[in-house]
């Protein structure tokens, strides 16, 4: 009897299926926006120009603001060249979608010519204030450019990444896409559950055991440890391939 071997190279996850066909899009879309981004920034510019000076304050907050976001984008553009975890597509996933309707949105207004300048930029800041309360035109690429910017920490492990600040700031943009009508994003497929909402674990309701509820979730604080210690290992330890024999009952509470 020949015993077939089995080579771990062939076998290909389904998120290394989603990071490869879905990457490529990500960094197209980020480069896609931030073309959009300079084309309406640079028609707020010409719209700045008509107005009284009076106006300016908010509309140059909102020009400042879509400097940033262009900046962002193409910075993450270039860096996700290199290496684009799956996580980042998840959560590119949720804001492309949302700044691009927020700038297709900006770009109605400036061009309904059934009002004049100045009425096309109070109609576009009021409307677009009411989207999502408490946060104005110019506070909503506040918002957009606040969480580029953590992803940009993420995907270069710079230690000022706050994941509490992005869940945060996904939680407002998700609340966004609901007020416009965006459906929500499609998570990336993974080979196993995995769970990003840190803030609201603790008030969830699960069936699972405690014990893989603990080991599943995320924390939710992220601090280094001012003395790094060592690690110790005991034996017996085993080659890969050769762990000994686990019972069918057993269930991995964590994978890493």
């Amino acid at each position: 009897m020949q015993r077939r071997s089995r080579n771990p190279s062939s076998r290909v996850s389904a998120r290394d299926v989603a990071i490869r066909e879905l990457g490529p899009r990500m960094i197209e879309g980020c480069c896609y926006e931030a073309e959009r981004v300079d084309r309406v920034g640079s028609c707020l510019q010409q719209l700045r120009l008509a107005i009284t000076e009076q106006l300016h304050s908010h509309l140059s907050a909102v020009i400042e603001q879509l400097q940033g976001t262009s900046r962002l984008l193409r910075g993450l553009a270039d860096k996700s060249q290199v290496y684009l975890p799956h996580v980042m597509i998840d959560y590119l996933n949720v804001i492309l979608p949302c700044l691009s309707r927020s700038l297709r949105d900006i770009m109605g207004y400036y061009e309904d010519k059934s009002m004049n300048k100045e009425h096309r930029w109070r109609a576009m800041y009021h409307g677009m204030s009411k989207e999502l309360q408490g946060t104005t035109l110019p506070a909503r690429f506040v918002m957009y450019n606040q969480f580029l910017q953590q992803l940009d920490f993420m995907l270069t492990r710079d230690p000022n990444f706050d994941v509490n600040a992005m869940e945060a700031l996904r939680s407002r943009i998700l609340q966004l896409r609901e007020a416009r009508h965006i459906d929500p994003p499609t998570p990336t497929p993974t080979d196993f559950a995995r769970r990003n909402n840190a803030l609201d674990f603790w008030g969830q309701e699960t069936e699972s055991h405690w014990a893989e509820a603990i080991f599943t979730q995320p924390f939710p604080s992220r601090r280094e440890f001012r003395n790094r210690g060592k690690s110790d290992i005991y034996g017996p330890l085993h080659k890969m391939g050769q762990l000994p024999h686990f019972d069918n009952n057993v269930q991995i509470l964590v994978k890493r």
